[in-house]
């Protein structure tokens, strides 16, 4: 399909030009309308889905500090005469390192997430402003063309087109300028690269330091040879 630019030349067009270059402008505007709603519609969307990958980000950090909270607690136990025999805490160590595994799991895809929707949310914006400047451009040539039509009826009926597709670019501009202009989507936008560095830097102290844990817990372990044999099962310790 054709498009037009604002260095197209409209001098004395015949009729049937002028209705050809009418119908072009027309298609061109329309689609840059529907091109920057739908980019909006899909920034507004990813927004939604950076906002909520963040959040995940720091539920899956918190669950991991439960778990380096709950290592300590067991470690204590071997340090206080527990009866839990020295398979026990095996099991739940055990038990603990696929929640750690499953909790990785769900931070890793938490970030990819959240790289991908800001990626997202930062190109459709983008996309939306072209497409803004686009419907502007051709609303250009649209009055060009007005300027150069000789037959009044003819005019008249180009500048009622005109004026409808000025509407509906001034509907569409507000939306863009809202999207652009909103402060908490901008905060989050720019602080998000920051936000994600630091926290992909104490999440791997967390883990360093849950290694050691587990590694002062499988120790302990090692020092609990005189547990009684009539120790209660594994199970008896998960509250923990």
């Amino acid at each position: 399909m054709e498009t037009q630019t604002v260095g197209d030349s409209e001098a004395s067009p015949s009729t049937q030009e002028q209705k050809r270059k009418l119908n072009t402008y027309i298609v061109n505007t329309s689609r840059a309308d529907h091109d920057l709603g739908s980019h909006l519609r899909k920034h507004a969307a990813a927004n939604a889905t950076l906002a909520q990958a963040l959040r995940d980000t720091e539920a899956a950090s918190q669950e991991l500090g439960k778990i380096k909270t709950r290592l300590e607690r067991l470690i204590e136990m071997t340090q206080t005469k527990t009866t839990i025999t020295p398979a026990g805490f095996r099991h739940v160590l055990d038990d603990f390192s696929s929640q750690i595994l499953d909790i990785e799991n769900t931070y890793e895809k938490a970030v990819g997430d959240v790289w991908m929707a800001w990626r997202d949310a930062i190109r459709n914006l983008i996309q939306a402003g072209d497409a803004g400047n686009q419907q502007e451009q051709t609303l250009v040539n649209l009055h060009r063309l007005v300027g150069v039509t000789e037959d009044d009826q003819q005019k008249k009926e180009i500048s009622g087109v005109v004026n409808a597709l000025e509407r509906q670019k001034e509907e569409s501009m507000q939306e863009l300028q809202k999207a652009a202009t909103d402060q908490e989507a901008r905060s989050s936008l720019m602080a998000t690269p920051r936000y994600l560095d630091e926290h992909r830097k104490e999440w791997r102290a967390m883990r360093i330091a849950i290694g050691k844990t587990m590694a002062g817990a499988r120790s302990a372990i090692g020092d609990t040879q005189q547990v009684p044999a009539s120790s209660p099962h594994p199970q008896h310790i998960h509250h923990i």
